[in-house]
């Protein structure tokens, strides 16, 4: 951090140097047992989350990637739909899209907030999205 009086943009070291011992012993149990992915330290995690969220469920994932693209499955979107979601957003968000097999329709953002426009110009609602009407094989719109 710098000492020059003025407030940094993004100050990661304050907030680790906080958390440091709890980091470090969390760390050094994961050394100890070389369990990295999955196991009961991952279980433990899943089960305090859920309950601090107060949700009966919690699932890791490896990135956040991971978690857009299992929402967007879970949602109920399938290869060939199409997700709303705006240009300005990191390139995970399309790439989540793209893995769960649908296609990015970008929409304006909203020129003070920066946020998906919710009266976009083109006539296109961001609240719409397409869904395939699985019986009959074919796309609509609903809103």
């Amino acid at each position: 951090m710098t000492t020059n009086g003025h407030i940094p943009m993004l100050d990661l070291v304050t907030v680790h140097r906080e958390l440091e011992e709890e980091l470090v012993s969390v760390f050094r149990a994961a050394l100890g047992t070389a369990r990295f992915i999955g196991g009961p330290m991952v279980e433990d995690f899943e089960v305090e989350f859920a309950e601090f969220c107060e949700t009966p469920h919690c699932v890791g994932v490896g990135s956040g990637t991971d978690a857009l693209r299992f929402a967007l499955i879970a949602a109920g979107v399938q290869p060939g739909d199409t997700v709303v979601t705006v240009p300005n957003t990191f390139i995970a968000t399309t790439e989540a899209i793209s893995q769960a097999g649908a296609r990015p329709d970008f929409v304006d953002i909203h020129e003070l907030t920066y946020t998906l426009d919710q009266q976009p110009g083109d006539g296109r609602h961001p609240r719409a999205s397409v869904r395939a009407d699985r019986r009959h094989g074919s796309h609509s719109r609903a809103g």
